[in-house]
């Protein structure tokens, strides 16, 4: 091949390229004007509808309702896809996705996915991964006593938990939840009592110390307490109104009191 051929071949191979480049560009800005345009002038005949982690008849029947009264029932020439989920979220706290499908110009599906329950909290309400607190009676069909059960403080419970308490509470092994009964005194005060104890153990631990591995301390400050206990050989009838408090929330020191 002289100059002048590789010289053209260059030339139809960068060419190739930039033209296979701009008719990309040009179907991919198609597609999206497409998508925007179906998204904003929706106007199906008929849904199907399906609900996912939603765990209440009542409930499902009052967003089924909401569904075919936005999409169905109403006079509305067109539906607006954005406004709709705005409003269900707006309606249905426990809403945490919507997914819709096309089956026809006329016919659509859509799956509505509730949140899923995480923890128990004072025994009436319902921790989801929306940082969010629902009644208990929303989750009729689900099997609470799966849940981890936690009590916190009354000045922390609101319509959402605070995301710190959220990320400590996420810290937590299961299995503690099984040993102890624990309770959130506060952003940086986690209260474990533990379950089944003569002694009454309480172990009062930090936000930093359930960020930073709380599993491994925590085994060998227990041990610490068993070891503390045999050698001072406590009186057990003591503890009948009495509690043995291990303060972890200092810097390489453990604080022991009786209360």
């Amino acid at each position: 091949m002289n100059r002048k051929e590789f010289r053209r071949s260059f030339l139809m191979l960068i060419f190739s390229a930039i033209l296979i480049v701009f008719l990309w560009f040009i179907f991919y800005t198609g597609y999206r004007w497409f998508k925007d345009f179906f998204d904003r002038t929706f106007s199906p005949k008929a849904v199907y509808i399906e609900q996912s982690s939603v765990y209440s008849n009542k409930l499902r029947d009052k967003v089924d309702r909401f569904i075919r009264s936005e999409m169905i029932d109403t006079k509305k020439v067109v539906l607006n896809k954005y406004e709709f989920y705005k409003e269900l979220k707006k309606n249905f706290k426990f809403v945490k996705g919507v997914r819709w499908r096309l089956d026809s110009p006329s016919h659509s599906s859509v799956k509505i996915e509730g949140v899923n329950p995480e923890f128990l909290i004072n025994d009436k309400f319902v921790l989801g991964n929306k940082k969010r607190l629902f009644p208990k009676e929303n989750f009729e069909e689900f099997n609470l006593d799966s849940l981890k059960k936690i009590s916190i403080h009354d000045g922390f419970i609101s319509e959402k938990i605070d995301p710190k308490i959220y990320k400590s509470l996420l810290k937590i092994p299961n299995k503690y939840f099984e040993d102890y009964d624990i309770f959130c005194n506060g952003i940086n005060c986690m209260v474990l009592s533990k379950k089944e104890d003569v002694l009454k153990r309480i172990f009062l631990v930090d936000r930093k110390l359930l960020l930073n591995c709380f599993e491994e301390k925590f085994k060998s400050i227990d041990l610490l307490a068993d070891d503390f206990i045999s050698r001072k050989n406590l009186d057990k009838k003591l503890f009948k109104k009495k509690r043995l408090v291990f303060d972890m929330r200092f810097n390489n020191l453990v604080c022991v009191k009786v209360v």
